[in-house]
């Protein structure tokens, strides 16, 4: 399958249909803005690998794996913890035929 390899794609086709156009600006670039986030991690991997191994003392390169994938573990339920108690407030798309 394709994997994926598409979803940025997806994602922003949704967007076109499903948004008021006077907010698809601020949620293209909040997507783009994740995706360059999303991209720097690479970047910054050995320096929070660093720091939560000086941080914890983690000793086994299997500790400090299970630290960072926890790190990313606790930032997605942060977000499913905002999006559960402070949920924005639903908007209804104007038709596309319209």
């Amino acid at each position: 399958g394709g994997g994926g390899g598409s979803a940025w794609s997806m994602v922003k086709g949704y967007i076109s249909k499903h948004v008021r156009p006077e907010d698809r600006s601020w949620l293209l670039a909040g997507l783009k803005l994740q995706m360059t986030v999303l991209a720097l991690t690479k970047v910054l991997y050995p320096v929070l690998n660093a720091s939560l191994t000086a941080t914890f003392a983690l000793e086994t390169e299997l500790m400090q794996y299970r630290a960072v994938i926890s790190t990313c573990a606790l930032f997605c339920w942060a977000g499913i913890f905002l999006l559960i108690f402070c949920p924005p407030t639903p908007t209804q798309a104007q038709s596309l035929e319209e």
